[in-house]
């Protein structure tokens, strides 16, 4: 769907999510996110490494839950 960090804003980025929350359903775009930020936090040096790309992630994933979460599914932790 073109969710991606690099070369990208919160604003484009919010939109392509948006769309997937429709396609995918809402625990699935969670879960890759989620699955995205502990492949990095368990790379070693990853949470420095990729700070930036976990924070924005971690981002996403607040105002995921915000906007579209209605307690249906347990919100996992990153």
């Amino acid at each position: 769907m073109g969710y991606q960090i690099t070369d990208s804003t919160k604003v484009k980025r919010w939109t392509i999510l948006q769309e997937a929350v429709s396609a995918m359903g809402l625990k699935k775009v969670v879960y890759i996110i989620v699955g995205n930020v502990k492949l990095r936090k368990g790379q070693k040096t990853g949470s420095k490494k990729f700070r930036y790309a976990i924070s924005e992630w971690e981002y996403d994933l607040q105002r995921l839950k915000v906007n579209y979460y209605k307690n249906d599914f347990k919100w996992p932790n990153t």
